[in-house]
């Protein structure tokens, strides 16, 4: 699984690791979303800005970024890495998915946790793109955070994940023992055991899927 969140420093031979994005610097990309963030009360600087949703024309890179009203520059916020994996899991109703390499998340002057914005980008990805988004086979503990916050699906406004558990050896999802269908996670309904693996890559992915 994909590290989260990363605060070390930008490596700069990746020009696509940078703070800061002009509107030259996204052409190639295009904005899946934008909404106006939720303002602060205790926050003391005027104006309003927007949450931005990008990724690139190949598709394996999206951010997450902030613009404050009136800046012609863009904040990042998030960086995500995606690569096309091909042994799509099926019984999920959809023919592609993008899974997760690397996750990276700059320290910012401000605080915009607790507003599910990592959460967004995963379902902003899945519903604009109609894919469905995978985890990397290996694991970490913050990334075991996010992947249980994907799956409560408790109405985030952006759009609701569901997340499925797949076996990429037996080429199987968990399925429920009662019905016998691809059985949906909710963070706590299987054994933490048969998931996760942190010290190794593992044979065991996470599959989010776009719901309304």
């Amino acid at each position: 699984m994909a590290p989260f969140i990363s605060t070390q420093p930008y490596t700069l031979d990746d020009s696509e690791l940078q703070l800061h994005w002009s509107k030259e610097d996204l052409q190639g990309y295009s904005c899946l979303e934008q909404q106006e963030a939720v303002a602060d009360q205790d926050d003391d600087q005027e104006g309003t800005g927007f949450f931005n949703w990008h990724i690139n024309e190949e598709h394996t890179h999206a951010i997450l970024t902030f613009q404050r009203e009136g800046d012609p520059t863009q904040s990042l916020l998030i960086n995500l890495h995606l690569e096309e994996r091909h042994d799509v899991p099926r019984g999920l109703v959809s023919d592609r998915a993008l899974q997760v390499s690397s996750v990276f998340s700059p320290e910012t002057d401000e605080d915009y946790s607790g507003q599910g914005l990592a959460r967004s980008l995963y379902a902003v990805i899945a519903r604009c793109l109609d894919v469905l988004v995978v985890s990397d086979t290996h694991h970490h503990i913050p990334g075991k955070a996010l992947w249980q916050s994907l799956a409560h699906n408790d109405g985030h406004p952006i759009g609701c994940l569901q997340v499925y558990i797949y076996n990429t050896q037996t080429k199987q999802l968990f399925r429920s023992e009662e019905t016998g269908e691809p059985l949906v996670y909710d963070g706590s309904n299987i054994p933490e055991d048969s998931i996760w693996s942190f010290n190794a890559h593992g044979h065991i992915v996470l599959v989010a899927k776009y719901t309304e």
